[in-house]
């Protein structure tokens, strides 16, 4: 059995990433390895469909929004959503099932890997199949010349920020559910809201002032703003601000979402 979890005292010190949390990503990679096909359709050609159905489809309908063509209007959306969406999926769903379902964990437990390292490990899953994820997209727009090399690397670099911070809450939100149909409500009641509302798909301009504020109030308005921003190579203090709200915030949801597991780690694995 693996030390006992560490306490951490304080959720501003910075995440710390050791060698356990790297094994537990190895031992995820290896199972999805196993199932690759399955994964790759849901995290890389979904997206990739969504690219050419809306951006094409409805950009034919649109002929022009905010000075552009409707596909370059809406993929950094598509990137940003893609961003939220897989790793929160991994980190909700996924830990979850391996947590409760396949008892991964108590396996892994034989080794010697502390619950920290365990959690860190999930979130680093989550940022990595997010990444993955992006990587498709950005490729399919490299291969239609909607990207340069460089804005592609670009944006590779500030998902990062984003993958990490919907990876880091996912699993915090993890650490209050009880019951697996539970993450519908976060999903229904939040993700989507947010996907569909973050001026993604339309500018926040066309909404009722209301809601405009509030969307203005959720992370996920942001990560399309600074990502529309960098595809269009508009780089600004503005931008500076965003990328460093995803990395300070993300890292004080890291620690947060340890500390809630850390309460839930021996019920885990009974």
């Amino acid at each position: 059995m693996a030390a006992p979890f560490p306490l951490i005292k304080n959720i501003s010190y910075w995440p710390r990433i050791r060698r356990g949390a790297f094994h537990v990503l190895g031992h995820n990679y290896t199972v999805f390895r196993q199932s690759i096909f399955q994964n790759l359709f849901w995290i890389a050609i979904e997206p990739a469909i969504y690219l050419y159905s809306v951006g094409y489809g409805i950009g034919r309908l649109i002929p022009e929004i905010q000075g552009g063509s409707y596909f370059d209007y809406f993929y950094p959306g598509l990137i940003a959503i893609t961003a939220m969406i897989v790793p929160t999926y991994e980190t909700t769903h996924g830990t979850y099932n391996r947590a409760h379902f396949e008892k991964t964990f108590s396996s892994l437990f034989l080794a010697p890997i502390a619950g920290a390292d365990l959690f860190m490990g999930e979130i680093l899953w989550g940022l990595l199949k997010g990444m993955l994820s992006v990587s498709v997209i950005l490729a399919v727009l490299l291969f239609l010349g909607k990207l340069t090399l460089i804005k592609a690397v670009v944006l590779f670099g500030a998902c990062i920020f984003v993958c990490w911070f919907f990876s880091a809450l996912g699993l915090l939100v993890n650490s209050f559910v009880r019951r697996s149909d539970t993450f519908i409500v976060y999903q229904a009641g939040f993700l989507i809201p947010m996907a569909m509302l973050s001026g993604a798909y339309f500018p926040l301009e066309y909404l009722p002032e209301v809601l405009q504020y509030i969307m203005k109030t959720l992370p996920l308005t942001y990560a399309v703003m600074a990502l529309r921003d960098l595809s269009t190579g508009i780089y600004s203090l503005n931008l500076a601000i965003v990328l460093s709200y995803f990395l300070v915030l993300g890292f004080f949801i890291t620690n947060l979402a340890l500390l809630r597991h850390e309460d839930r780690l021996a019920n885990i694995l009974e």
